[in-house]
């Protein structure tokens, strides 16, 4: 019997009729230096496609020869069925909705802000990140995001997405000092009071079995909703008597 392959278990004979054999396909020289008096012929190998890593799957062809006049012939050449993958889709979505990270959202103002100035707002998070890699019924998935859009609602009835993070507000090298910041992303309050803002952060998501060749998950993903409330103030100007001369 030829070596260095799976192969299925083998019967020397049928429960009823002449005795048959399973044998792998290789050559015509080396079935013969088995003393087999038979060839596979096309085709040697059988070849599927992964539906999901797209790649061709090849796996060794077997032929079934029956027992003639004290030799094996009459062979019959056919491919072994090719299951498709346990890991589904299904599966994969959950495992990086699972380890999608917790988005904060980044404010300028930590408690207390201004109405009529903006309140400069951003989600902490960069664009692209790595979800690592994760066992599914024994295979290894490799899992990456991409940030797609981030979903605001700033508690006053106002909303908005946009498809960047923003920008974190940094006092020290871009400070601002009026009521609009170009360089930032915010929302302008017109009323006091407590408002609470949601930010919700939708990734374009991807798997890879090898880590090279990625595939992208059909629908976009959500991670959870973060939440941070302010408190909006009205700034009040206030006369003061000249200072004594």
């Amino acid at each position: 019997m030829l070596k260095g392959h799976c192969l299925p278990d083998l019967s020397e004979a049928a429960p009823t009729g002449p005795p048959t054999k399973t044998i792998a396909c290789g050559s015509a020289v080396a079935l013969a230096s088995k003393g087999w008096n038979a060839e596979c012929g096309p085709p040697q190998s059988c070849t599927s496609i992964d539906p999901l890593s797209h790649k061709t799957i090849v796996k060794t062809a077997f032929a079934t020869l029956t027992l003639v006049n004290s030799a094996w012939r009459n062979p019959v050449v056919w491919c072994p069925g090719v299951a498709a993958p346990a890991v589904t889709m299904a599966d994969i979505q959950e495992q990086a909705f699972r380890l999608l990270p917790h988005v904060a959202i980044g404010s300028a103002w930590t408690t207390t802000a201004l109405v009529q100035a903006e309140t400069v707002l951003w989600a902490g998070t960069g664009t692209d990140r790595s979800l690592g890699a994760v066992q599914i019924v024994g295979r290894t998935v490799h899992l990456r995001i991409a940030f797609d859009h981030a979903a605001w609602n700033f508690g006053d009835g106002s909303t908005d997405t946009v498809t960047t993070p923003g920008k974190p507000y940094d006092k020290t090298g871009d400070p601002c000092h009026t009521a609009q910041c170009a360089d930032y992303y915010g929302h302008t309050y017109e009323r006091t009071g407590p408002m609470t803002i949601s930010l919700s952060v939708t990734w374009h998501a991807q798997f890879s079995f090898d880590n090279a060749t990625w595939t992208d998950i059909p629908q976009p993903i959500t991670g959870p909703t973060a939440q941070h409330t302010i408190t909006l103030m009205q700034a009040r100007g206030i006369l003061v008597p000249p200072p004594n001369p």
